[in-house]
């Protein structure tokens, strides 16, 4: 299984010069793993009767999260729908006007538009796959990004960081909020763990608001600074923090 993720791993890297869609090494490694898996199985367990009879029709009724599958298979329905009656291109005109609104109201020149910007994208990106599933929403916004950068100012590749943070972490707040959240609870609850939606977000909502505090500070650091002076100042944090916690008498 170790080779079969780094073979994923590095399609996934290489993806872009390759040219070959990221779910080429997905489903070849998620077949490679079931036939591994099979092999293994049946060279230390002789195959039951049911097995005998049902096969792989057994694995598919009993072992595939199916409430997981039809939860996703709906959420796309309803993000389809959205597309097309028109939502989605409201909202988008609705953040082009809301970050030109900012800039009129606070005067803000380019870096200050383009922090604004950032800022609003994150937080609402947050927000909003806080209470859809943060794939669908991504999916979704990508149009809206491609037409609201010919609006800001030069350097505007910022806002895809704040979509891929904001999506990301937002997702973190609630079950629903990304796949392997849903995918977890599930997997808890076939074992007799409930954890309910409240207390789930109990845990979860405070953590992705410091996130994304921390994001923020990110986001200024590189609109004001540049990108590589925003990851020397992350290394340089991380590793402070580091330190600190390994001194720290317990």
């Amino acid at each position: 299984m170790g080779w079969i993720c780094a073979f994923i791993l590095v399609g996934f890297l290489t993806h872009g010069m390759t040219g070959m869609p990221a779910a080429v090494p997905a489903t070849i490694g998620a077949a490679a793993a079931l036939i591994l898996q099979d092999r293994l199985y049946m060279r230390k367990h002789p195959p039951t009767g049911e097995e005998r009879v049902h096969g792989i029709l057994g694995i598919i009724e009993h072992e595939i999260e199916w409430p997981t599958l039809v939860f996703f298979a709906f959420l796309f329905i309803v993000v389809g729908a959205a597309v097309e009656t028109g939502l989605i291109a409201t909202l988008a005109g609705s953040l082009a006007d809301t970050i030109g609104a900012g800039r009129t109201a606070f005067a803000l020149g380019p870096e200050g538009t383009l922090l604004f910007a950032a800022l609003l994208i994150l937080w609402a990106a947050a927000g909003l796959s806080a209470l859809i599933d943060n794939i669908p929403f991504v999916a979704v916004s990508i149009p809206i990004l491609h037409g609201l950068i010919p609006t800001l100012p030069a350097g505007a590749d910022v806002i895809w960081w704040a979509l891929a943070l904001g999506a990301c972490l937002g997702g973190n707040a609630t079950p629903i909020g990304a796949s392997a959240n849903v995918t977890t609870l599930d997997l808890a609850a076939r074992r007799q763990v409930r954890i309910s939606f409240r207390e789930f977000c109990r845990f979860a909502v405070p953590m992705t608001a410091i996130t994304l505090v921390v994001a923020s500070g990110w986001l200024a650091c590189m609109v004001f600074f540049g990108y590589h002076a925003a990851l020397y100042a992350s290394l340089a944090v991380a590793l402070l923090l580091a330190i600190i916690a390994k001194v720290r008498p317990a």
